[in-house]
């Protein structure tokens, strides 16, 4: 009996171990990730333009077992090439050990700008919660803010400015985490996709849409809408990085 006590005690040891191990790999990729945008000449970073996509499952499962407040798309590179880390915070302001990466999916901004209708526009006044509401972006402002981000993206100087606010690089951006159930929850959606854009303040923003069961993007028009008004980081940063929980 005191050999088996002894025997569960080194394999509860090694489970604790093996997670730590594995808990650490993953902070140090994702560290490996934010530096590498954080420090990359961006020259030729955006000469091609994506769409960023996450399956709602990620998003499900996180709200299922935890309470969560927000979710946070953190900006990071691979190979020289852009990817979106998202995590989930929750209301007591940890931020889950569990995360996804985005898949990369090449698209021409400037035929979604051409494919957005910008006087046909989701009704906000379907939306009751203000949580939600101030995250809609119109048709107009959906086409102006891609429009304006392709523009950007093709001058070095122009591009610098917009992904940095005082000379710190925009680091992630958060969201109210109703605002990405409400596009989840809608039956028709099976992916979250996000799309750099320029704001009016000509600064890097997102486009947030939904991705349907055939991968089409909804972009925003009387039935579909798109997210933004996110907050970016510089300058709504965590005055300390939050506690990591599982």
């Amino acid at each position: 009996m005191k050999k088996v006590s002894i025997l569960l005690i080194i394999l509860f040891a090694s489970v604790l171990f093996l997670n730590f191990i594995k808990t650490e790999d993953i902070l140090t990729k994702e560290t490996t990730y934010k530096n590498e945008w954080l420090n990359a000449n961006l020259k030729h970073v955006f000469d091609k333009q994506y769409s960023y996509s996450f399956d709602k499952s990620f998003f499900i499962e996180a709200s299922s077992s935890h309470n969560i407040k927000e979710y946070r798309f953190v900006l990071g590179l691979e190979n020289d090439k852009p990817i979106i880390i998202c995590k989930a915070i929750t209301n007591q302001g940890e931020m889950l050990s569990s995360y996804v990466i985005s898949k990369r999916i090449e698209v021409l901004t400037s035929n979604l700008v051409t494919s957005i209708n910008p006087n046909e526009t989701f009704n906000s006044k379907e939306v009751i919660s203000e949580n939600i509401s101030k995250h809609l972006l119109t048709s107009k402002q959906t086409k102006q803010y891609l429009h304006d981000w392709t523009l950007a993206s093709k001058s070095l100087n122009t591009l610098n400015n917009a992904v940095s606010f005082n000379g710190q690089r925009i680091k992630h951006f958060t969201i109210k985490s109703e605002a990405i159930e409400y596009l989840v929850n809608k039956p028709d959606i099976s992916k979250v996709d996000v799309i750099f854009g320029q704001n009016s303040y000509h600064k890097m923003t997102t486009v947030i849409v939904g991705r349907d069961n055939n991968l089409k993007l909804l972009l925003p028009n009387s039935q579909n809408f798109a997210l933004d008004f996110t907050r970016p980081c510089p300058t709504a940063c965590d005055p300390v990085d939050p506690k990591i929980i599982n």
